[in-house]
């Protein structure tokens, strides 16, 4: 039995942890995402696992290292399937048609990448045996679908009836889950085109009322972002507490559900849970507070630090009394300082946190260690290192602090133009570059470049960069340049051979016009020389002509420049987006002190007007007072007269 699993998502819901590696390969409970689904895989007799990996070269080169690594470890065999333009979910199993097709007819598992849950896998078997249909998929119940798309399905047979996308009335809380079961027959209804499996071909299978969907048994979580992501490892741990009690952790510093790797070390006066995961190699001192978070491989918690709610990158360090929580990130190799507070901040890879984060987020910081602002070139960039399998997943070497600086460079840059970032970034790699007809392939990019970014103007139609940019910028091109000649052979042969007689001792005949130099600072000096000698300087003598790469070269450096604009894009995007936020806080601000500063008046008024008030009822108050003395006075003496009136009636 067959399985295909798709992975060409980018991740980005989980950066910074995703900078560094394929999102599948982000450690989830002290292992891979994906290995969890590969271990349920094998576990019910599937043999064959594709790996469905998007068009980028570097991930097809991680996962293949990867493949190998789990091939050798559980003795399943496992491929990829590599697409060369996104193909949606549905495009990539026509892609991987031949290796999910073997002619015996029988169903294939396909299952997303970021879903964790007990995979019930043996009953789906049995569900799409009994129903007969071309399809079937998992759904799980939700406690707002609104934020989703429904599947309406009828609850005694299971056969699918429609899909509602979002609905704003209820129709039914049950999601795809995003483990199916299919037929061979369905991968016919599929073109090699991008497509949405969901939104296409489903609705068609259940049209012709071939679907099925059967109701997921215990728990189920999309991790592909972190809140959901610390969300699922409390269902993980405490389903693992109902199956498997024995891996979990205990004793007295244990608090709940704890996931421990035996080669952490763990501090005396340690509170540890619930619903923590602490990776292989960690070392927690003592007096440390940890819940609900996951502690990732070779990171170092010291004395009486508190971890809530957070992800703990590779490697990274949290310093004594610091306190990091509410969603906080940390990428690998991050530095959090004694006495820190940390509340939401997402920290890129190979940070120092110095001061505390007060509210949550993105931080970008002077680098812990210094390394190069940018790669030596493209291809160091994307370079892959080992994966380290036994460490469960992930990978060590300087790839990821230098595609990080690839991003973090346009953020670093606010306000400056692609064009501009690009020459920057060639400029840095161009002095390290040695091979000759690359670096002049650097020169002829970087003039180009230059010349473009003269022309450029800001919205007000002013130049974007001075002249004394644009000249400092020539300069270094320049001296780029002086480089390549430097290089050249200093030798210069003439066009005739030797004389064969060796009874004529003269020098060999030089031309009569010599071939200039390509740079004043070449020294010509003239020797004997061979035929192939002869023929190399001839290859010297045009290399100011534009080197001629083949079409798969060609392709390659297209296809390298077009993710590096696309990436350049997209994190000036983000650059705007922040500095957009930014100054929307800060006038945010200004309001709010605007508003205290009026209402500051208006209570000063107030109490004002109130202390006239009070003083005017004070007196108002003395005279109804006094003018209540008399009237009772008066009422007094009228009685008195009154009286005195009907004693004399009497009398008299």
């Amino acid at each position: 039995m067959k399985a295909l699993i798709l992975v060409g998502g980018f991740g980005t819901r989980l950066r910074p942890l995703t900078l560094s590696l394929p999102k599948p390969l982000v450690d989830f409970a002290n292992k891979p995402m994906i290995l969890h689904q590969i271990e349920a895989l094998k576990a019910i007799g599937v043999d064959e696992v594709v790996l469905a990996i998007n068009y980028e070269p570097e991930q097809l080169l991680v996962m293949s290292k990867f493949s190998n690594d789990v091939e050798a470890t559980l003795g399943i065999k496992i491929t990829c399937s590599q697409e060369t333009e996104p193909l949606g979910t549905a495009g990539p199993l026509a892609l991987a048609r031949d290796k999910l097709v073997d002619g015996s007819g029988q169903p294939f598992f396909v299952l997303n990448s970021d879903v964790i849950s007990d995979y019930p896998l043996e009953e789906m078997i049995a569900f799409h045996n009994a129903h007969g249909g071309e399809a079937s998929i998992m759904v799980t119940k939700v406690d707002e679908p609104s934020k989703y798309g429904v599947v309406v399905m009828e609850e005694a047979t299971g056969r699918v009836e429609r899909f509602v996308e979002k609905p704003k009335l209820f129709v039914g809380n049950k999601i795809n889950a995003g483990i199916y079961l299919l037929n061979p027959s369905v991968l016919d209804r599929i073109e090699l085109r991008p497509t949405s499996i969901e939104k296409e071909i489903f609705p068609q299978i259940a049209e012709a009322e071939k679907l099925y969907a059967m109701l997921l048994p215990g728990f189920w979580m999309d991790i592909g972002q972190p809140r959901d992501y610390i969300t699922g490892l409390r269902l993980y741990l405490d389903s693992l507490r109902k199956k498997s009690p024995s891996k979990l952790a205990t004793g007295p510093h244990i608090l709940g559900n704890v996931l421990v790797d035996e080669t952490a070390e763990i501090g005396e006066g340690c509170l540890i849970g619930p619903n923590v995961a602490i990776g292989p190699g960690c070392v927690v001192e003592s007096g440390v507070r940890l819940s609900h978070c996951t502690v990732m491989r070779g990171v170092h918690v010291k004395r009486y630090a508190c971890i809530s709610s957070s992800i703990i990158g590779w490697h990274s360090t949290v310093g004594q009394w610091a306190r990091v929580e509410n969603m906080s990130i940390l990428g690998k190799n991050v530095y959090v300082c004694d006495e820190i507070y940390c509340n939401g901040g997402v920290v890129l890879h190979n940070k120092e946190i110095k001061s505390d984060i007060l509210k949550p987020d993105i931080v970008i910081l002077a680098p812990s260690k210094p390394f190069d602002k940018f790669p030596k070139n493209i291809k160091d960039a994307l370079e892959i290192e080992e994966i380290e399998i036994s460490g469960h997943g992930g990978f060590d070497g300087d790839r990821e602090n230098r595609k990080l600086d690839l991003e973090l460079s346009d953020l670093l840059m606010m306000g400056i133009s692609k064009t501009e970032i690009n020459l920057r970034r060639l400029l840095s790699a161009a002095p390290n570059q040695q091979n000759q007809s690359k670096l002049m392939h650097y020169v002829a990019t970087l003039r180009e470049q230059l010349e473009q970014l003269s022309e450029e103007k800001t919205p007000e139609g002013l130049p974007r960069v001075t002249k004394a940019k644009v000249n400092e910028y020539y300069e270094k091109i320049e001296a780029v340049a002086s480089k390549i000649a430097s290089q050249e052979p200093e030798t210069e042969v003439s066009d005739e051979p030797f004389a064969k007689d060796s009874t004529s001792g003269s020098s060999p005949k030089i031309e009569d016009e010599p071939r200039s130099p390509t740079s004043p600072q070449l020294r010509r000096r003239i020797v004997p020389a061979s035929s192939k000698e002869q023929s190399f300087d001839a290859a010297d003598a045009d290399s100011s002509k534009p080197i001629k790469l083949d079409t798969a070269a060609q392709a390659h450096i297209d296809k390298h420049r077009k993710l590096q604009e696309d990436l350049t894009d997209e994190m000036v995007v983000l650059a705007r987006q922040l500095k957009e936020r930014s100054q929307a806080i800060s006038q945010s601000v200004q309001n709010t002190e605007k508003i205290l500063d009026s209402t500051e008046e208006a209570i000063e008024q107030s109490l004002a007007s109130t202390g006239h008030a009070t003083t005017r009822a004070t007196k108002i108050y003395s005279q109804s007072s006094k003018t209540s003395c008399f009237q009772w006075l008066l009422i007094f003496a009228m009685i008195c007269v009154f009286i005195m009136v009907v004693l004399l009636i009497r009398v008299t």
